[in-house]
Parts: structure tokens; C-alpha cells; sequence
């Protein structure tokens, strides 16, 4: 198997903010995202505005053996979302590319660093975030890099290594069977005989002289997966908090005094956010007007399971949107209530003035 430069991108997607200004971002050198002549990319995901992309100096890693130096850039995106992107040169074949990606994986001195490089971002931009959220667990992606392969023809290239290729996909040692590597192979897309994208559930291989845009798009999709889990998590906790709303009587006769006090007013508040999320989630689906990057985009839609998530999330935001009309209906009910034994105590009143 022949020897190749190859480049290891480990992404780490962070969900820090609401939203980021990046107009505030003044602090941090930047570079584009991808070629300036894509002006339409930000608008291929329903983005606003370019990501920010900050080159930040190397550091190294010690791992078994060696010690790696990695290239890390941070990607601030104006939806809260802060990626931190590192590189390592890995030269060899295929199973040199996969030894390099397992001992990154199991790193807890990688882990350590991207913290670090975070909060070295989020130091700088602090005024940029709107609702600062606390840093929690980051969504990883790995991706291979190689500008070219042996041959004319790089999907070929793929069959021919197929088993090497699988392993180095799945971030395995063991021997995969034939089955197991049809699968990690399978979702590819190409468009010229000397390019192709491979895209798996834990990683990707980009065979591309330029692949920045396939880079940028897998980056993307990677945020997009972690905001899809926050979500969902914020809305099984919103679900819980409604049921126990529901439950207690101290709080249901709160609600005849104040039936649009915090609790719900929060619920509520937390439900326009997550339809709102998810409403960008499905137009960045829908939007993806290069159709080379579309496909990529939806390639990865599919393994990262992100469908299931956007089904599963509007399921929930249709439990609170009934339960929401639930507690409305009930103050309503109790407010007429109320006004009807005011009308009684009041005609009494007259009653017995009246004999009086």
C-alpha cells in the first residue's frame, strides 16, 4: 500500500452562546472560511453571515510513542456555535492514517487542549455572546485528507482499499467483515474522476486538491448535530418540568392567580427558541443551492441521524405546545369560575341588603 500525505482534521463543535455578534468580534484575526469566491456558501445553510475563522499558533500533544503537533483554528459561527479545528500531518498508508486517529481519540491530553483553546476564544470574544451558555461535552468529527491518490480515478481508489479505508472510517483495529466494510464505505460522493467524500458516522475521508468547502460543510453539519442534542436534551427537560407543573396543586392554584406566571412564561419562551432552532434546521436542509455540496450536506444529514433528532424534537414541541394550551385553558376556565361566584356573592349581597 503506498505511503501518502495525508492530513487529520479532529473537530470539536461547542455550544457557548444564544448567538454571537460577529460584527463584535474585533479582537481576533480572522481569515475566510472558504474561497472568497463562494460568495453564495453562507447562504447555502441558511447562515447570515461567513463564519470567523481564527488560525491560533500550534501546540503538541504527547501520545504513546510520539509527540504530534497540531494546527488549531477556531470557526465562530453567529448562531453561538465556536468549533475548534485541529490538524496533524500523517504520512504513510492508510493503516498509518487510522493508528494516528485511534491514539488521538483516546487522548485525554487532546481533550485538555481543545478546553484550553476554547477558553482562549471565548476570552476574546466574551462581549460577542448573547446568553453565554456553560461549556459542556463537544460533538467530535475526524476527517482524512489527501489531495490525491494513486490512479485516475479516486472512488476506484476506494474499492481497491476498501478494507483499509473502512477501518481507518470506523477508527478500528480489528478486522472488519466484508458486510461491516460495504457500509463504512457506502455514502461517497464525487465529482470529478480525481475527487471523492466518504463520509461515515465517526468520520469522513475528502480526497480533494482543494477541500475546503467539504471541510467547511462536514464542520457545519457537525455544529448543526451538536445544537440538534442540546435541543433535544433542553426539551426533555422542559417536558419534565411541565408534567410537575401539572402535577402539583400549588402550582396549579398559582396558576388561577397568575396563569402566565415564570414557569410558563418560561416554557413558553423555551418553546418559540427550540421552533425557532428547528425551523433554521429544516430551512438549512432545504436551502443547500450548490448541488456538489448539497449532496455532501445530506450525506452527512443521513449519518448523523439528524432526521430522527428533528422528528424527535417536534414531537416534543408539540407535547408543549398542548400542555402549554392545557394550563391556558384551565386559568381561563378558573378566571370564569371566579367571576361567576363574584356575580353570586354580589347578587347575595344586594338580597340581603335588600331585606335588611
Amino acid at each position: 500500500m503506498a505511503d501518502l500525505e495525508a492530513s487529520i482534521w479532529v473537530l470539536h463543535a461547542f455550544d457557548v452562546a444564544r448567538a454571537i455578534e460577529l460584527s463584535e468580534c474585533t479582537s481576533v484575526t480572522t481569515q475566510e472560511v472558504v474561497s472568497p469566491r463562494k460568495r453564495e456558501w453562507p447562504h447555502l445553510f441558511g447562515l447570515k453571515q461567513r463564519p470567523l475563522v481564527w488560525p491560533l499558533d500550534p501546540v503538541s500533544v504527547s501520545l504513546p510513542e510520539r509527540t504530534v503537533e497540531l494546527r488549531p483554528r477556531a470557526v465562530i459561527y453567529d448562531f453561538g456555535h465556536v468549533s475548534i479545528e485541529l490538524r496533524a500531518d500523517a504520512r504513510g498508508p492508510i493503516d498509518a492514517w487510522r493508528d494516528l486517529a485511534f491514539a488521538l481519540s483516546e487522548s485525554d491530553e487532546l481533550d485538555a487542549v481543545v478546553f484550553g483553546i476554547v477558553d482562549q476564544v471565548l476570552a476574546q470574544i466574551a462581549g460577542a455572546l448573547r446568553d453565554a451558555r456553560p461549556l459542556a461535552d463537544a460533538e467530535r468529527y475526524l476527517v482524512y485528507h489527501v489531495e490525491a491518490v494513486p490512479g485516475v480515478d479516486a472512488s476506484a481508489w476506494i474499492d481497491a482499499n476498501a478494507a483499509a479505508v473502512a477501518q481507518a472510517l470506523r477508527i478500528e483495529t480489528e478486522t472488519l467483515s466484508p458486510r461491516e466494510v460495504a457500509e463504512a464505505i457506502s455514502r461517497r460522493v464525487d465529482y470529478a474522476c480525481d475527487d471523492v467524500v466518504v463520509l461515515d458516522v465517526e468520520s469522513a475521508l475528502v480526497v480533494d486538491r482543494d477541500p475546503a468547502e467539504a471541510l467547511a460543510v462536514l464542520d457545519f453539519a457537525n455544529c448543526e448535530r451538536l445544537a440538534l442534542r442540546v435541543l433535544d436534551e433542553d426539551l426533555d427537560d422542559a417536558v419534565q418540568d411541565a408534567s410537575s407543573m401539572r402535577r402539583s396543586r400549588r402550582r396549579r392554584w398559582k396558576l388561577f392567580f397568575a396563569p402566565w406566571g415564570s414557569e410558563v412564561r418560561r416554557l413558553t419562551q423555551l418553546t418559540f427558541d427550540a421552533a425557532a432552532e428547528l425551523e433554521s434546521v429544516e430551512n438549512a436542509i432545504k436551502l443547500t443551492g450548490d448541488h456538489y455540496l448539497a449532496r455532501v450536506y445530506r450525506l452527512a444529514v443521513e449519518r448523523f441521524h439528524l432526521r430522527p433528532f428533528y422528528e424527535g424534537i417536534a414531537r416534543k414541541l408539540n407535547t408543549l405546545w398542548s400542555i402549554q394550551k392545557i394550563f391556558t385553558e384551565e386559568a381561563s376556565t378558573r378566571r370564569l369560575e371566579a367571576l361567576e361566584w363574584i356575580i353570586i356573592a354580589l347578587i347575595a349581597f344586594e338580597v340581603v341588603k335588600a331585606l335588611a
